[in-house]
């Protein structure tokens, strides 16, 4: 299966069925979190891979200047805002 790689900012809605998830990064970005009022910003990363905390998190990610990507292993982009 080929990896899905972003390009862009985009915000992620993942399941309670897994604690982590791999994440690739090709440049650098940001993560944000919600907390139930408010985007968090919680981490940034750059060219590497890493295991992320994922559980029932809404993530916003933002990518930096320049060229980048980024990969949630069965991560897929959701269209609609926390509540």
């Amino acid at each position: 299966m080929t990896m899905k790689r972003y390009e862009s900012d985009l915000t992620f809605k993942f399941s309670t069925k897994r604690d982590a998830r791999l994440l690739v990064v090709n440049g650098s970005i940001t993560i944000s979190v919600w907390d139930g009022e408010e985007w968090v910003e919680t981490d940034t990363f750059t060219t590497g891979s890493y295991e992320y905390y994922t559980n029932g998190a809404y993530l916003q990610v933002e990518c930096g200047s320049g060229s980048y990507s980024f990969y949630f292993d069965h991560g897929e982009p959701c269209t609609t805002e926390p509540a």
